[in-house]
C-alpha cells in the first residue's frame, strides 16, 4: 500500500474493526481496505483492529501481513466494549466502524468523511450490500421501541423516530461519541448501533442535519457465522430479544415498553414459521429459536427495569481556540485511556 501510517497530527479518520474468531474474513476485509486507502482523495487514515482476548491467531495474522494496522486486545469478547476501546485508542477526529466481514466499495471513505465538512454532522453512513450484490439496508429510521422502517433518500424522517445507521458502516465525530458516553455496554451484540444513533441524535437536538445518509458511501457485508450466529436464521435470538426489549425501556420509557415490547417480537415468530416451511430451519432449530425468543423477551423486561445504561466514555477536553505555546502533553490516547487493555 502506498499509504504509510501517519503521525498523530496527520490522522483525520480512524477506522475501527471489531473482530473475533474470523481470521479469514478479517484478512479479506484488510486486503480490500488496503486497496481502498490507495484511492485518490482518501483522507489521512489509521486502521485499528480490536480483538477478543482469545483471538491470538488473528492478531498474529494482522501483525505479520498488515503491519500498518494497530492491533489491540480487549479484556473480553463484547461488541460495545470493543467499540469503546477502539474509540479510546484512536487518534482521528472521525471514527469509522467497519465489521470484520465487511469491505468498502469504491469511493466509500472519501464520501463518508466529506459529510463531516459540515460542522452540524455528528454521524454518517451509507448503504450496505450483501456479498451477492443485493441490498441489505439503506436509509433507516428507528422508533423508540426499536422498530426499524426504511425511509426513501429524500423523504423526511417520520415524526418521533431517529435515523438508524448500521454498525458495519458507521462514521461518528469522535467528540460527539465521547460526549454521549460511547456505546452502551449493556448491549453486547445488538442493537448497539441503533442505540448510539438515538443518543447522538437526541444530543444534537434532533436536528435533521446531524445524521447524514450518504448514498455513495457503500460497503459489502457478508454476514458470516460467528459466536452469535450459527446461520442467518438460527442465531442468538435470546440476546436479540433481551436487548431489543432493553432498548425499548431506555428510549420509550417503562410504561410504553411494558405494553409494547413483547408484541413487537411477534413478527419474528412469524418469520420462524416461514423459515420452517421453506426448510431454512429444521424442527429442532425452530423450537430452539422460539424458546430463545420468548426467554429473551422475559429477560429483557427484567434488564430494562433493573439496569441503567453503562456509558463509560467521558467528554473530551475542549479543543484549543487558537494556536499557542504547547503545554506539557499527555497524548490523546492517554487522555482517553480508562480501560486496562493495551496494544499487543
Amino acid at each position: 500500500m502506498s499509504r504509510e501510517p501517519h503521525s498523530p497530527d496527520a490522522v483525520r479518520v480512524s477506522i475501527v474493526i471489531v473482530t473475533s474468531d474470523r481470521c479469514d474474513d478479517l484478512r479479506r476485509c484488510l486486503r480490500e481496505l488496503q486497496s481502498h486507502l490507495a484511492e485518490r482523495d482518501t483522507p489521512a487514515t489509521e486502521v485499528l483492529t480490536v480483538h477478543a482476548p482469545h483471538d491470538t491467531a488473528a492478531m498474529a495474522m494482522v501483525q505479520a501481513e498488515f503491519p500498518w494496522v494497530a492491533v489491540h486486545r480487549a479484556a473480553e469478547r463484547h461488541l460495545s466494549k470493543q467499540r469503546n476501546l477502539g474509540a479510546q485508542r484512536a487518534r482521528g477526529a472521525i471514527l469509522v466502524y467497519l465489521d470484520d466481514d465487511a469491505w468498502p466499495r469504491p469511493g466509500w471513505l472519501a464520501a463518508l468523511s466529506a459529510a463531516f465538512a459540515d460542522d452540524r454532522v455528528v454521524a454518517a453512513s451509507g448503504p450496505v450490500y450483501r456479498g451477492d450484490g443485493s441490498l441489505q439496508c439503506a436509509r433507516l429510521a428507528a422508533s423508540p421501541l426499536g422498530r426499524l422502517v426504511p425511509v426513501a433518500e429524500e423523504e423526511r424522517l417520520p415524526p418521533g423516530m431517529s435515523p438508524s445507521f448500521s454498525g458495519c458502516n458507521l462514521a461518528i465525530r469522535t467528540r460527539a461519541l465521547f460526549a454521549c458516553g460511547g456505546f452502551d455496554e449493556n448491549l453486547c451484540y445488538q442493537p448497539d448501533d441503533m442505540d448510539v444513533c438515538w443518543r447522538l441524535f437526541a444530543r444534537a437536538g434532533r436536528s435533521p442535519d446531524a445524521m447524514r445518509y450518504v448514498a455513495t458511501a457503500a460497503v459489502n457485508h457478508e454476514s458470516s457465522p460467528g459466536p452469535f450466529r450459527r446461520t442467518l436464521h438460527d442465531r442468538a435470538w435470546f440476546t436479540v430479544a433481551r436487548d431489543n426489549t432493553y432498548f425499548a425501556f431506555r428510549h420509550a420509557g417503562p410504561f410504553r415498553a411494558m405494553l409494547a415490547a413483547a408484541p413487537l417480537q411477534l413478527p419474528k415468530l412469524g418469520r420462524f414459521v416461514t423459515w420452517f416451511v421453506t426448510r431454512k430451519l429444521g424442527p429442532v432449530a425452530l423450537l430452539r429459536c422460539v424458546g430463545k425468543l420468548v426467554a429473551g423477551t422475559m429477560a429483557g423486561y427484567w434488564k430494562g427495569l433493573s439496569q441503567t445504561a453503562r456509558l463509560p466514555l467521558q467528554p473530551l477536553p475542549p479543543a484549543p481556540c487558537s494556536p499557542g505555546p504547547t503545554p506539557p502533553t499527555t497524548s490523546r490516547m492517554e487522555e482517553r485511556a480508562s480501560c486496562p487493555p493495551q496494544p499487543v
